[in-house]
């Protein structure tokens, strides 16, 4: 706990299929904008801490690295480019770089690295290499759980079901008055005996974030898993019967994402579906990452979280404008920045709401034109006390509210009032809001510690005698230098 967050490492080399995007000798020649940001970055190559600037170019935004080493690189962030750099200077005016960042927000234990699934894109390799982490000891789980200070205790893997202990974890968390939020593949979920249990060993205070491929059998076929597609959809039912919370969590193939067309219709079918199914409360789209075993994924292959989020908004059966997306991004970290608390800029949503049988977006309630442009001239003039920067978001909102949706807009703000109240537990979310999530973790392409130290997830990994305590971007790129380096030595 006591190392630096992200140590410098020592020289290696790297196979040729690790080489990383474009050098920039080979640009287009088109000159770049005056750098918008700089901040500390990795060398995909040789995973050294490497300076780094934001800049825009021909109406994209890319992270252009200088390693001694390598040479410069650089790294696609944004297709629009002018827009995200206004993002990104906003989220950095509310988190400043050298203000101390909240605390993480919730505990995730990552309790075995056993898995009863195959995923080629898996971050920590299950059942591959067992050199990330192991069993955690029960013992120690339950010292951790105790002086935890998160409201919510999270069980992640491999795939924690595959514990020999699992529901004694479950049992540990809700003895302690916490919520269980379990990141499963769902497989083991589709006996409805084992839900049960869960439910029980939990007190009922539960909710599941569920990997989810899609609907249709051809979704499953990378798995090799027999009766996927009906074990995950019986999943489904198991919960909605029981009434546990679930949000489906897709990770973007690279299959998907080398045919937009086929990744709109997976998009697209899993918003629909939320959207009659209110026991799914969210739903998340990740990137790929250069992460596990998809480490030596070139960063020209990755997709950044704002790339990621225009491939929703293209998906939306909801007519949405992108721009609407980074207000609606800009006014939640405001109001985190009002409750305190941590918010990642590698993560980013768009909310649905349902108001009188219809689903529309914010623009529905609140002129987002006008609200964008209260927002962008309170840039680096916001009040500094809670109080008064309350007053501010409170007194912008209320002039951008449409006329015509007054009675809406009032209903609307007496079903969000359990939310504010319980300082935005996602536990707490009315069934009227349908948030569609894009999100990544830190990797060797994407790296910005100027945003990895704003992680609001803490981890907790065992491998032999040894606890990690760090937070999942340390995390994963201790384990992407760790397994790198195992690789090449």
């Amino acid at each position: 706990a006591g190392a630096r967050a992200f140590p410098r490492q020592g020289r290696a080399s790297y196979p040729r299929s690790m080489e990383p995007a474009t050098p920039l000798d080979a640009r287009s020649g088109v000159e770049a904008t005056r750098s918008r940001r700089s901040f500390a970055a990795v060398c995909e190559t040789c995973l050294k801490d490497v300076p780094a600037d934001l800049v825009v170019e021909g109406g994209s935004a890319y992270h252009e690295k200088h390693c001694p080493e390598h040479g410069d690189r650089r790294w696609l962030v944004s297709e629009n480019g002018e827009r995200y750099a206004r993002f990104d200077r906003g989220y950095h005016a509310m988190f400043p770089g050298d203000a101390q960042p909240p605390p993480p927000l919730d505990a995730y234990f990552a309790i075995t690295n056993r898995c009863n699934q195959a995923c080629d894109y898996c971050g920590t390799e299950a059942n591959r290499y067992d050199g990330y982490f192991g069993d955690y000891e029960l013992d120690r789980f339950r010292e951790l759980t105790l002086s935890s200070p998160s409201r919510t205790i999270g069980l992640i893997g491999g795939e924690p079901l595959m514990h020999p202990r699992f529901f004694d974890f479950v049992e540990t968390i809700g003895a302690s008055g916490r919520k269980t939020q379990l990141f499963t593949n769902g497989l083991g979920l589709s006996d409805e005996d084992t839900v049960r249990r869960f439910q029980s060993a939990s007190r009922g205070n539960c909710i599941v974030r569920m990997s989810f491929e899609g609907f249709t059998e051809d979704e499953y076929e990378h798995l090799g898993i027999p009766r996927a597609r009906e074990r995950k959809l019986q999943t489904l039912q198991n919960l909605a019967r029981l009434g546990i919370p679930v949000t489906l969590s897709h990770t973007i193939t690279a299959a998907e994402q080398d045919d937009p067309a086929r990744l709109r219709r997976v998009m697209r079918s899993l918003i629909e579906h939320a959207m009659r199914d209110r026991t799914i409360g969210a739903l998340n789209f990740q990137a790929l990452s250069a992460l596990g075993a998809s480490r030596d994924r070139a960063s020209s292959e990755s997709m950044s979280v704002d790339r990621v989020m225009d491939r929703i908004v293209d998906a939306l059966p909801v007519p949405v404008e992108r721009s609407h997306v980074y207000v609606t991004q800009q006014l939640v970290q405001w109001i985190s920045r009002l409750y305190g608390l941590p918010m990642c800029k590698y993560h980013q949503a768009i909310v649905l709401v349902q108001s009188r049988g219809a689903w529309a977006s914010i623009d529905h309630y609140l002129d987002c034109k006008k609200l964008d442009r209260k927002l962008e001239a309170r840039e680096g003039a916001w009040p500094t006390s809670r109080l008064a920067l309350g007053a501010a978001l409170g007194a912008d909102v209320l002039s951008c509210m449409r006329p015509g949706r007054l009675g809406e807009s009032a209903e609307l703000a007496a079903k969000l009032f359990g939310l504010f109240a319980r300082r935005l537990d996602n536990a707490s979310l009315p069934s009227c809001l349908l948030p569609v999530n894009a999100g990544t973790t830190c990797d060797r392409n994407n790296f910005d510690a100027s945003i990895g130290r704003r992680c609001e997830k803490w981890s907790y990994s065992q491998l032999g005698d040894h606890v990690h305590p760090e937070t999942i971007s340390q995390m994963t790129m201790r384990l992407v230098r760790k397994r790198t380096l195992d690789v090449v030595s």
